[in-house]
């Protein structure tokens, strides 16, 4: 069957599927206050996000358009689900609103091959159950290479992304000569243990497979290799525990936020914590998709009951500015 038949099967699955485990969930409903009879739904691609920071920010901006009637993204599948009333907004519009955000977006149609193919993926590498040895640490050093990657999280530079990483490891995972697969807490080494050493992929074959991911891998080797297997023991995280990344991002950003608005606005120390303790609780539930997410809302609910009107206005600013760091921040 070619591609150009397989695409809606698989695209249709991989819509239903999200809109049944949660991934995709709607956000927020345009002020044009338009309902479904007057609907159209686009798929859009989306490359460049790299957290569940991203993704909100996307959303945020998609909502924002009139005639949108709800936006939906998914960072594991680099796409956005937007239903929209067409007499008010079309299709580059959308397109627009994602690069002003600061990402690549694209129509997916027939001819994105490339989206057929990550969809296709998923369906095959969701499937199967991780199988990770206790530690890279268990498996025997001549099984283990070591490569260099690019899995930093834009908005918490100092450590990996655990949203995009995750994808990355199960698909890796559910390559039957790999036994297990780590990324260090930097985000910029990743360790793949083989089952068995003379079967390991080589480089070209291994970029294949990164490829869709967006990322390019080069091996480790010499001393570096050998510093690296040193270094085992400690910082490392597999597919399960990649959450405890994207906890510390929220531990990151909820403090820089936090900063941000001590700088405009006088508050004292205790209420910073408890500003800090309510932000960052509010990015894990977004990261972890446990609740609906819905832009910065959910951050702004959280801080209503600590600020007053005049510095809820300040935080509002502050959240225009995004969640990456900027010039002189940490």
């Amino acid at each position: 069957m070619t591609l150009s038949k397989t695409l809606p099967v698989v695209l249709g699955r991989l819509f239903a599927a999200l809109l049944l485990t949660g991934q995709l969930l709607p956000v927020a409903s345009a002020a044009s206050g338009e309902g479904p009879a007057n609907s159209k739904t686009v798929t859009l691609q989306v490359q460049g996000m790299t957290c569940g920071g991203c993704a909100a920010m996307i959303e945020g901006a998609l909502s924002k358009i009139k005639g949108v009637q709800t936006a939906r993204v998914s960072l594991k599948e680099e796409l956005a689900v937007v239903q929209f009333d067409p007499a008010q907004v079309d299709e580059k519009e959308l397109v627009a609103a994602v690069e002003k955000a600061g990402y690549k977006a694209g129509v997916v149609s027939d001819a994105h091959g490339n989206t057929a193919a990550q969809a296709a993926h998923h369906e095959t590498s969701s499937s199967v159950q991780a199988r990770q040895p206790a530690g890279p640490e268990m498996v025997p050093a001549k099984r283990l290479t070591f490569y260099q990657v690019d899995l930093v999280c834009r908005a918490a530079p100092k450590i990996g992304c655990g949203g995009r990483a995750k994808p990355v490891l199960h698909a890796l995972l559910a390559e039957p000569r790999v036994e297990g697969a780590w990324l260090n807490e930097a985000g910029t080494r990743l360790a793949i243990g083989w089952k068995d050493a003379r079967r390991a992929m080589g480089a070209e074959e291994l970029d294949k497979a990164l490829e869709e991911r967006g990322l390019k891998a080069h091996e480790v080797t010499g001393e570096d290799r050998a510093k690296l297997l040193a270094a085992l023991r400690s910082g490392w995280y597999d597919v399960d525990s990649l959450d405890e990344l994207s906890h510390q991002e929220a531990g990151i950003i909820a403090r820089r936020l936090v900063k941000r608005l001590a700088a405009r606005t006088e508050l004292t120390a205790s209420r910073q914590a408890e500003l800090r303790t309510a932000i960052e609780q509010a990015f894990r539930a977004r990261f972890e998709k446990k609740l609906k997410d819905d832009g910065d809302e959910r951050v702004l609910s959280a801080t209503k009951s600590y600020l007053n009107p005049s510095k809820l206005a300040r935080f509002r600013e502050v959240l225009s500015l995004g969640y990456r760091p900027l010039e002189g921040e940490e």
